[in-house]
């Protein structure tokens, strides 16, 4: 997908911004400790978008919203290099510069204190579609899957721990992630996790943990996902 050359942004506490001549907006609360990196949206080149109506909040610069939703994209965005680095997996949260965003599209991003590592999770209501995990190097961005291993190794804890409690609802179990936090030491994260059948207003129908995992440089440039630990909230 071609892309027009981005402009310099700096993201201020949780306010969003666009570039006139860039075809992308960066998502509030998303930067980098040193405000180099950010995660931001766009969409292809057939909408047509007018990013510099966009820009002054101009919502009739966008296409018809339910055709336009599920063409957005979410990028991690090299702002000081002005180029796209890399595609969070399946993520399509916006938000304009008014205040107005895509229903029940979130994207909650925490980074750790050097700006090395950044975490990702793209959720809807009920329930996560993507959670990963990126490294910044001089090579280029790594990327590991954190979402589906941590659910994984979390069933297997509430399967010893619940016991029936959990056995008898596992399949009706919606997961969600949520409340990144960066720890001091850089890559070492936590976020609270929620197993719970949707709509259900029984206590019994709802689990709960935080849960703690540490992304760590590999050989060859990947990266790996280490899960720390398991606890109750």
């Amino acid at each position: 997908m071609h892309r027009a050359a981005l402009c310099f942004l700096l993201v201020i506490g949780i306010t969003a911004r666009t570039c006139a001549t860039a075809p992308f907006v960066v998502l509030e609360n998303t930067s980098s400790p040193d405000r180099r990196y950010a995660f931001a949206w766009g969409a292809p080149e057939k909408y047509n978008i007018d990013w510099a109506a966009l820009s002054r909040g101009e919502k009739a610069a966008l296409p018809n919203p339910d055709d336009f939703a599920d063409a957005v994209e979410n990028y991690l965005v090299d702002l000081g290099a002005e180029k796209i680095v890399a595609t969070v997996r399946g993520a399509q949260a916006w938000r304009l510069p008014d205040g107005s965003h895509g229903n029940h599209r979130n994207l909650e991003v925490a980074w750790s204190p050097n700006g090395e590592f950044a975490v990702a999770i793209y959720s809807l209501k009920w329930e996560y579609v993507s959670f990963e995990g990126f490294q910044i190097t001089p090579a280029g961005v790594a990327t590991v899957e954190i979402g589906k291993p941590l659910e994984a190794a979390w069933r297997q804890h509430l399967s010893m721990t619940a016991g029936q409690r959990y056995k008898r609802r596992a399949d009706l179990l919606a997961i969600s992630f949520a409340e990144l936090k960066a720890m001091e030491d850089n890559g070492i994260f936590a976020v609270r996790a929620l197993a719970e059948v949707p709509k259900s207003a029984n206590e019994n129908d709802a689990f709960e943990s935080e849960l703690g995992f540490a992304l760590e440089p590999g050989t060859e440039g990947k990266l790996s996902l280490k899960i720390r630990g398991v606890g109750k909230r």
